[in-house]
C-alpha cells in the first residue's frame, strides 16, 4: 500500500513446524525493474548462497575495517559494533552525476540524498574506521558539486540541488571544516587539505556576498532551516512552530545565530590553518584575519542579562530571548571568555533548564512551550539530538570542563542503549532516552548517531590523533561505572596503537601498545612519553590537555 507517502507492505506465512526448518524473504531493488526482478529470481534459485555472501561481506567488514573493542559493559560493547553496522548499510555507491565517491547517507530509510552538515559529523566518526573511510568521499562530493559562484547545495541528490525551486539558494550549518580537519589529524594526509582549500575559499567568500550585507563578519540565515533547526522557536517565535510562520519567511526580517556564526568563525580559522599546513601563507594570513573580525562580533551576541549568546535580528541587532543549547555552542568554538563559559555551564547543568535526565533538549525545560511529545511541535522544541550533545561535549573539553564532559559523554551513550539494545537515531527524548517512533520526525540507522563512537574513543578512552605530528594525546574521561576497556588496531597516519584501561584499587591504569615504523609521541596532563614498537603504561591523573580544534 501507499498512503501519505508511507510504504506498507504485509506478509502472510502459513508455518507448518513439524516439515519446515526455515523459510526465507527475499527482496531485491535495482534502478530498473527488470534488473531488480532478474536479482530477485537469482536469489529465489539459490537463498543460501546470497545469505553466506553477506556473512562473508559483513564479516570482512568488521574484520578489517573495525579496531576490535571490548569493556565490561555488554551493552557499549554492542552500542560499539552496532555504529559501525549503520556506518556501513548507509553507504552508497552511484559512481556518476553529483556522486561520484561513495558517501554514507544521513539514513537510507528515508533520507537518501545528501545532507551538507550531517555528511560533516559522520565523516568525524567513521575516521576511527580502518580502510573505510568514506567521509572524505562525502565530503568531496559536495565540494565538487560546487557552482561557479561558490555555492554549495543545502542537500544534495544525483542530479541537482534539492529544494532550490522552493528556496532559493541556501545554505546549511558549516561543520565540514571541523570535519576535513579532523580527518587530517587521524590520517595525516595532506592531498583532503590540498583538493578541499580553494573550495572552502569560494564558499566562505560566497557566505561573505550574499549573506553578510554589513560587513561585520556575521553570517545571517533567509530560512530557518538552514540553521538545521528546522522548527525551532529561536527563529518561528510563535505557534504554530512551523518554518513558514518565521518573521525569516514572513517579512523577510533575517536572523544571525550565535552557534552558525561559531561554525563560520571556525571554518575560517581552519581555513587559515589549512593554508598554513600546505604552505599557502598569505591566504593564510588573509583568513586568520577574517576569522579575528567574526569573533569579535560574535562576542558581542552576549547577553549579559540572560548568560547566554542569543539570537538576533539583522535589522537593528534586535535580541531573541529564548534559551537554547546555540546560545552556548559558541564554547565548541572557544568564544567565550573562561569566566562567560563559567555561566554558560551553569545554565546547561541546570535541571530546570538543560540538565534533564538525558541532556541537552533542544529548548531549555523553563520555556513554556518547551515539550517532548511525539509530535512535529517537539522536533526542535525540546528533543535532544546526538550532534548537538556531541559539540557542547567538545566545547566542555575545549574549556576544562572534564567532569561535566565526562558526564554528559556517558549520559549520550547510555541513551543509545536505553531501549535495551543499541539504536542510532536522529534525536531522543531527554526525559525518558526514549527514541521516537514517528519516522517522519525521527529516523533510525541515522547517520550522526554514529558519534557516540567517537565520543567512545575521543573520550571515554581519551585516545586524541595528531597524525601530522607523529603524536597522540591521551585523557581518558573513564567513568566510575566502568571497571575495564580496551581497543586496539587505531592507526593514527603511520602508527597503529592499543589503549587498555584498567580501574583498580589505586586508580586507573592506562597501557598504550604501538606499531610502526617511527617513535610515537604520546601526550598526557602529566607530560611527554616516547614509544616505538613496544607498551608504555601511563598514570591518569587530572590536568589539562590540548584540545584537537586547537592542534
Amino acid at each position: 500500500k501507499v498512503e501519505d507517502g508511507r510504504y506498507t507492505a504485509s506478509f502472510i506465512s502459513y508455518l507448518k513446524p513439524l516439515s519446515m526448518k526455515s523459510f526465507h524473504l527475499i527482496a531485491s531493488m535495482s534502478s530498473g525493474y527488470d534488473d531488480a526482478l532478474k536479482k530477485f529470481r537469482d536469489a529465489l534459485e539459490a537463498p543460501d548462497k546470497y545469505f553466506d555472501y553477506r556473512r562473508r561481506e559483513w564479516r570482512g567488514f568488521f574484520d578489517r575495517s573495525v579496531p576490535p573493542f571490548q569493556c565490561n559493559d555488554n551493552l557499549l560493547t554492542k552500542l560499539y559494533y552496532h555504529c559501525w553496522y549503520v556506518c556501513k548499510c548507509n553507504v552508497y555507491r552511484f559512481n556518476e552525476g553529483y556522486f561520484k565517491y561513495p558517501f554514507t547517507s544521513t539514513g537510507k530509510f528515508r533520507l537518501k540524498p545528501q545532507w551538507f552538515w550531517d555528511t560533516a559529523f559522520q565523516a568525524i566518526a567513521e575516521k576511527w574506521m580502518n580502510g573505510f573511510i568514506v567521509g572524505s568521499g562525502g565530503i568531496m562530493n559536495i565540494l565538487e558539486a560546487q557552482r561557479e559562484d561558490g555555492h554549495l547545495p543545502f542537500t544534495l541528490a544525483i542530479d541537482r540541488f534539492c529544494f532550490e525551486e522552493t528556496y532559493g539558494r541556501i545554505i546549511q550549518p558549516w561543520i565540514i571544516p571541523v570535519a576535513i580537519w579532523d580527518l587530517y589529524l587521524k590520517s595525516g594526509d595532506r592531498s583532503l587539505l590540498e583538493k578541499s582549500l580553494d573550495h572552502l575559499v569560494k564558499f566562505d567568500l560566497w557566505m561573505e556576498r550574499n549573506r553578510d550585507p554589513d560587513g561585520d563578519g556575521l553570517v545571517h540565515l533567509i530560512l530557518p532551516g538552514e540553521s538545521g533547526w528546522d522548527n525551532s522557536k529561536r527563529f518561528v517565535l510563535t505557534k504554530p512552530f512551523i518554518q513558514a510562520n518565521s518573521p525569516m519567511v514572513k517579512e523577510k526580517d533575517w536572523i544571525e545565530p550565535p552557534d552558525f556564526n561559531t561554525y563560520v568563525y571556525l571554518g575560517r580559522l581552519l581555513i587559515s590553518r589549512i593554508a598554513q599546513e600546505i604552505g599557502r601563507e598569505e591566504l593564510h594570513r588573509e583568513f586568520r584575519d577574517k576569522a579575528d573580525s567574526t569573533l569579535k562580533s560574535l562576542q558581542m551576541m552576549w547577553d549579559s542579562k540572560v548568560n547566554l549568546y542569543l539570537d538576533q535580528f539583522v535589522d537593528g541587532h534586535r535580541r531573541i530571548d529564548v534559551k537554547t543549547p546555540g546560545g552556548i555552542l559558541p564554547m565548541f568554538g572557544g568564544v567565550p571568555s573562561m569566566g562567560q563559559a563559567e555561566k554558560l555551564v551553569s545554565h546547561l547543568t541546570d535541571p530546570e533548564e538543560f540538565w534533564r535526565p538525558f541532556p541537552v533538549p533542544s529548548l531549555s525545560a523553563d520555556d513554556p512551550d518547551y515539550t517532548v511529545e511525539d509530535t512535529y511541535e517537539s522536533y526542535w522544541n525540546g528533543r535532544a539530538y546526538p550532534n548537538v550533545t556531541w559539540m557542547i561535549i567538545e566545547g566542555l573539553c575545549r574549556y576544562g570542563f572534564y567532569s561535566v564532559a565526562g558526564e554528559l559523554t556517558l549520559k549520550m551513550l547510555r541513551v543509545a542503549v536505553r531501549r535495551g539494545e543499541p539504536y542510532c537515531t536522529e534525536n531522543y527524548n531527554p526525559e525518558t532516552g526514549i527514541p521516537y517512533i514517528d519516522p517522519m520526525n525521527n529516523i533510525f540507522c541515522y547517520g550522526w548517531g554514529t558519534l557516540c563512537n567517537d565520543l567512545l574513543i575521543r573520550r571515554l578512552l581519551g585516545i586524541q590523533p595528531e597524525a601530522p605530528r607523529d603524536r597522540v594525546h591521551i585523557k581518558p574521561l573513564f567513568p566510575e561505572e566502568l571497571e575495564y576497556a580496551v581497543i586496539d588496531g587505531v592507526r593514527i597516519g603511520l602508527h597503529e596503537i592499543g589503549v587498555k584501561i584498567r580501574r583498580g584499587r589505586k586508580g586507573l591504569t592506562v597501557k598504550l601498545k604501538h606499531r610502526g615504523e617511527k617513535t610515537l609521541k604520546i601526550i598526557t596532563p602529566q607530560g611527554e612519553f616516547k614509544v616505538k614498537n613496544g607498551t608504555v603504561k601511563l598514570t591518569v591523573a587530572d590536568g589539562p590537555i590540548n584540545h584537537w580544534l586547537t592542534l
